[in-house]
């Protein structure tokens, strides 16, 4: 009830999430606890209920990057799975692909996901090898529920993330020029 108190409705919102690197639940780092997929659907609903049109997109690293102690990463694309199918209930946009994504292996990620759902729209803009990986899209475009508004979003891989995946069968643009 605190929140946006004495705001007029805005023309849209823009929720942007980020590395929620496998905390489907809130994660016991924060007190009191700010996390977790249930919040956050709790938190779109609020401003649903206001009114307020959304777009919700992730920034990436949705996925668990290792095992819990150094164990092998055998629930990483599970918590994945079931977390996209959270966000796609929650009606977001596109999500960026970060290193966590990259560290369970792009083709996994592509084919538990990105090939088989349109929603969330798992982004990539700069990959030089685009054809072999047809489930990531460069670019998400939607009209904003209510509104005239057009939005897109896409997702770049910066160089340090890039040079950290070792994956042969993923290949980066390259930056040209100033640009």
């Amino acid at each position: 009830a605190r929140l946006f108190q004495n705001w007029n409705k805005p023309d849209f919102v823009v929720l942007m999430s980020a590395q929620q690197q496998g905390y489907m639940l809130p994660c016991g780092c924060s007190y009191p606890q700010v996390g977790g997929l249930e919040r956050r659907y709790n938190f779109l609903q609020m401003l649903k209920a206001r009114g307020w049109p959304v777009v919700a997109v992730d920034l990436g690293d949705v996925a668990q990057k290792e095992g819990p102690a150094k164990l092998p990463n055998v629930q990483g694309v599970l918590k994945y799975t079931y977390s996209m199918k959270a966000l796609k209930e929650m009606g977001y946009l596109g999500v960026g692909v970060g290193q966590h994504e990259a560290a369970l292996s792009l083709g996994r990620i592509e084919g538990e996901w990105a090939i088989n759902n349109d929603t969330p729209a798992v982004l990539v803009a700069n990959l030089e090898n685009q054809a072999d990986f047809p489930g990531f899209k460069p670019l998400a475009i939607e009209t904003v529920p209510g509104t005239n508004f057009r939005v897109g979003v896409t997702n770049i891989i910066g160089p340090t993330v890039a040079e950290s995946i070792k994956d042969p069968a993923v290949n980066f643009k390259k930056k040209r020029g100033n640009v």
